[in-house]
């Protein structure tokens, strides 16, 4: 990327869906000093974090799906839960 003799430069920053499950990504800039500019110290770095949007699947299954309300019945058991 090119300043050529511009103050100011738009960096665009496009994120890609992955598909799947990934977290957050960080991305950063950072501006070094070269021999025909200064860099402004205030104003040398940023950062931004682009949000996965891919969601995990949990589901629930009951391990005893059927329980009677019957005395001395064992009703339901815990469920188990699973995620991708």
């Amino acid at each position: 990327m090119s300043l050529a003799d511009q103050p100011t430069a738009t960096v665009a920053v496009t994120p890609l869906d992955a598909g799947t499950v990934g977290g957050s990504v960080a991305v950063s800039l950072d501006l070094l000093p070269g021999n025909w500019y200064t860099v402004d110290s205030g104003f040398s770095a940023d950062s931004i974090v682009i949000n996965d949007n891919d969601l995990p699947t949990v589901s629930i299954v009951a391990s005893t799906p059927n329980a009677t309300e019957s005395s001395g019945s064992p009703g339901g058991e815990s469920c188990k839960g699973g995620r991708d």
